[in-house]
């Protein structure tokens, strides 16, 4: 990325994302985009739509019908967009509830529903009082970006001079509920984080489009260190990669570049083991799944990757000797979709190189 975030919304995501108007074009690319999240080994997505309610419709038939898991939100958003692409007030309100109805209505196997105020920055304080309700109401979760970049802190602290921080906008204004999830979450204070905490809110860690966008290094170690809720996030195309295993990568790099700058204690980086959680049980964990999903245990729904290390062109070979540990750590550092021989999600065969 050659822009940085605000600059970048305005000049590509937007003008992007208002061709989801056009059910044919809406529907091209979240077919390519859910195969595409499902051979890279996501068997749980978290999406933003667009701000039009059919598209968010098909998204949420096509992941069901793919096999994934997700949760699927219409973005809202009123003011401080492009003439082209807002919304009314009361018209985000009323669709945002009648696509909370429609899921309710469909009783999909995999898909849910949840609320998506883009940001504060385009959002009023009336839509955001009202998703919060809807959230209380339907018993939904919601999701929004959270303090990504220095800029983005400082328009909202001029749209809202009646709150301290950005992380209080979203208290004061009804969408910080237990199951919510902030996005990015770079710049932070301790009264935040303590907040988030309070709250049992989530943090969806996206390291490799905080690089692309120039966003920031999240200090990963200070969050853990609070038991905040985290889970790693591939933000595509805020990145540039739909591999968890990229997002692992990025995750340790930042920690190491952190630790480097700030000239921590090696035990302050965080660990491959550690990086492996935040992309398995720590995911589900934001998005309040953790006692069915995340991990091989006993009595868990089976969502699992099968690894092939031979298969041809394989980015890694193991050798004699090699241990499970080893294996799966070379897995992390080379290894690609080509390795990934079967996906499965809730015990069906749905993705895979051998299939």
């Amino acid at each position: 990325m050659d822009k940085p975030l605000l600059e970048w919304l305005n000049t590509t995501t937007f003008p992007t994302e208002s061709k989801f108007q056009e059910s044919s074009f809406a529907r091209g690319v979240f077919s390519k985009a859910v195969k595409r999240h499902l051979l890279n080994g996501s068997t749980t997505c978290v999406y933003y739509s667009s701000i039009h309610l059919e598209a968010s419709k098909i998204l949420c038939e096509i992941a069901d019908d793919a096999g994934q898991r997700a949760f699927v939100g219409k973005v809202c958003m009123d003011r401080n967009g492009p003439p082209y692409y807002l919304e009314q007030t009361a018209d985000s309100i009323r669709d945002s509830e009648e696509f909370l109805k429609w899921c309710v209505g469909k009783n999909f196997r995999l898909v849910r529903p949840i609320l998506t105020p883009r940001f504060a920055i385009t959002c009023t304080p009336e839509l955001m009082t009202s998703l919060g309700d809807l959230s209380k109401k339907y018993h939904v979760p919601i999701q929004s970006h959270l303090a990504e970049t220095p800029q983005e802190v400082d328009f909202v602290s001029q749209l809202f001079p009646e709150c301290k921080t950005y992380t209080e906008v979203y208290d004061t204004y009804n969408c910080l509920l237990p199951g919510t999830i902030m996005a990015h979450s770079i710049y932070l204070s301790a009264s935040d984080v303590s907040l988030l905490k309070q709250r049992e809110v989530g943090i969806a860690h996206c390291p490799n489009s905080n690089t692309a966008l120039r966003s920031g290094l999240l200090k990963l170690r200070d969050l853990l260190d609070r038991d905040i809720k985290v889970g790693l996030g591939t933000d595509v195309a805020g990145g540039n990669s739909f591999s968890m295993l990229n997002a692992i990568r990025f995750a340790l790099s930042i920690s190491n570049i952190n630790n480097a700058l700030e000239r921590e204690p090696a035990d302050s980086q965080i660990s491959v083991a550690e990086a492996f959680y935040l992309a398995t049980l720590g995911g589900a964990r934001v998005v309040g799944l953790e006692d069915r999903i995340g991990s091989l245990e006993p009595g868990k729904i089976f969502d699992a990757l099968v690894v092939d290390a031979e298969v041809e062109r394989s980015p890694y070979d193991l050798f004699e000797g090699d241990t499970a540990w080893e294996a799966l750590n070379k897995f992390i550092f080379l290894g690609d979709d080509r390795n990934l021989a079967s996906i499965f999600v809730q015990g069906r065969l749905v993705a895979g190189s051998n299939n």
